[in-house]
């Protein structure tokens, strides 16, 4: 009696269960802003699992990775002006509109590579300087003696092999005598030839004394006035009774600056003793500050290859010709 009474109670559940729910639950996937939903009844079970937003970019809204809703507005491109080598460019993702600007380049010059006037970047290289297309050497060392040969004065097929020495080079803003001028330094040095061999005792010697332009050959010669005695600037007149004064032109950085020359040769040149001749000069050059283009030299003279005009140093210059070169980084200041 007592079991019939428990299977009955059991029945009796099963039969309350039905009439409540009367199906099985079908229920759909839990969503963004649903929980688990029976098809069939509307029962839910647990909750919704929210939206997970992606941020907005460029061009889109943020937006849920799970179900794609959206929601605001795209940020929209935040675009770099456009330079040189770029256009503009967007600084979140890297979008490009139109077309990079170029590069404004200036023209090369002896000193500069032709140089964007924007950004400052270069292309190519600078122009070959003059020595160096002409294959011309600096050889000669300050305050050492150099051999310099040149033809004696009467006999072509005869040289005499003199000594030349550089020294007293300096640099300086301006002095007692020579003017200081915005831009411009002073450069000066000192020269001694001597000529000590039987050659040049017997049958004289030539001096083939040049200055030239490192960077600019043709430019330089071009450029260069010299001036008779009466027509030097009052301001120079109290250098040297020997004095002579020269303006020339040079090209720097791509400008062009007038320069002056002033040259004063020593008292007592000439032959100073048996089997000794003695030349020697000084010279100072205004240059624009930094300029290290000035250039001396010694070449070898002959009698029978005269200096003509429209030639210039590379048609004289040979394996016997001394040049320096007259950097002011190279010289003591005063």
């Amino acid at each position: 009696m007592k079991k019939t009474h428990i299977i009955l109670l059991a029945t009796v559940a099963m039969l309350m269960l039905l009439v409540g729910c009367g199906h099985e639950h079908d229920f759909q996937p839990v969503s963004c802003d649903a929980p688990l939903t029976c098809t069939i009844c509307g029962k839910t079970q647990g909750d919704a699992v929210g939206h997970d937003y992606a941020e907005a970019t460029c061009t889109e809204p943020k937006t849920c990775v799970r179900c794609g809703i959206t929601e605001g507005e795209a940020l929209g491109h935040d675009y770099a002006e456009a330079t040189c080598t770029e256009p503009k460019t967007c600084k979140r993702c890297g979008d490009k509109q139109g077309e990079a600007l170029g590069h404004r380049l200036s023209e090369a010059n002896y000193q500069d590579a032709p140089t964007c006037s924007v950004c400052g970047a270069t292309e190519g290289n600078p122009l070959t300087a003059g020595f160096e297309e002409h294959g011309l050497k600096i050889n000669a060392e300050f305050d050492k003696d150099i051999p310099y040969i040149t033809d004696t004065y009467e006999n072509s097929k005869l040289q005499t092999t003199a000594t030349v020495r550089y020294t007293d080079f300096k640099v300086f803003k301006g002095d007692d005598r020579l003017p200081e001028k915005d831009g411009y330094i002073w450069i000066s040095v000192h020269a001694d030839v001597d000529y000590t061999d039987d050659a040049a005792w017997d049958y004289g010697y030539m001096t083939g004394e040049c200055i030239e332009d490192y960077y600019d050959i043709e430019g330089h010669d071009k450029s260069v006035v010299y001036y008779e005695k009466k027509d030097i600037p009052e301001e120079y007149k109290d250098f040297s009774d020997y004095m002579t004064y020269t303006t020339y032109t040079v090209n720097f950085h791509g400008k062009d600056y007038d320069c002056e020359r002033l040259y004063a040769a020593d008292e007592g040149n000439g032959w100073i003793a048996e089997k000794h001749a003695r030349y020697g000069f000084t010279y100072c050059f205004h240059i624009p500050e930094g300029y290290d283009g000035t250039v001396l030299g010694f070449y070898h003279k002959k009698l029978d290859h005269p200096w003509e005009e429209g030639m210039y140093i590379y048609d004289m210059a040979d394996e016997d010709t001394i040049f320096i070169r007259l950097d002011p980084e190279l010289a003591g200041r005063v």
